[in-house]
């Protein structure tokens, strides 16, 4: 004999006359017309996807968007570039020899540490390129920045990759 447990009334019911015991998640209870979870229930493939609908849409969304980010990168310009090609800036900018330098540069213009900058400068660690100098495409490097040669400097720097276009 098949019995449920009321949590709400404290009463034991027997089961016998249910059909299908198996197929029902919830059963009424007898005594005081509560639902109860059935103890006796069994899940389903369908219960899997009604559970869990809202994360299979998510991942529905977000695989083919992170398809399309992996495909067509993470770079803000619309130009690719070849190495040792020519290129102009499209801005008045600044950039470090190195990351190490760049990272310093980048912390005391967010700072707006101009004596900080000055430093960076006479250690000849960061140079400026104004809008339109010449330069040729070294390299991507991290956080999309890129590496350039800065021809009227004579020095390689490290640029973000919007600053620059194909000459």
């Amino acid at each position: 004999m098949k019995t449920m447990f009321c949590p709400i009334c404290n009463q034991t019911s027997c089961l016998d006359y249910v059909e299908n015991l198996s197929s029902h998640k919830q059963l009424i209870c007898g005594c005081c017309g509560s639902a109860v979870n059935n103890p006796y229930y069994v899940r389903t493939k369908f219960d899997f996807f009604e559970e869990n609908i809202g994360k299979l849409l998510a991942l529905i969304i977000l695989i083919p968007l992170m398809i399309f980010v992996c495909i067509a990168g993470f770079s803000t310009s619309p130009y690719s570039f070849k190495q040792g090609q020519e290129c102009v800036f499209t801005t008045d900018i600044m950039g470090g020899i190195n990351e190490v330098a760049d990272d310093r540069y980048v912390r005391y213009a967010i700072q707006d540490d101009a004596y900080g900058i000055l430093e960076l400068q006479m250690e000849g660690v960061v140079y400026g390129a104004f809008k339109g100098d010449p330069c040729v495409y070294i390299r991507d490097k991290s956080k999309d920045r890129v590496e350039v040669y800065l021809k009227n400097k004579g020095v390689n720097i490290l640029v973000p990759r919007t600053s620059i276009r194909p000459q």
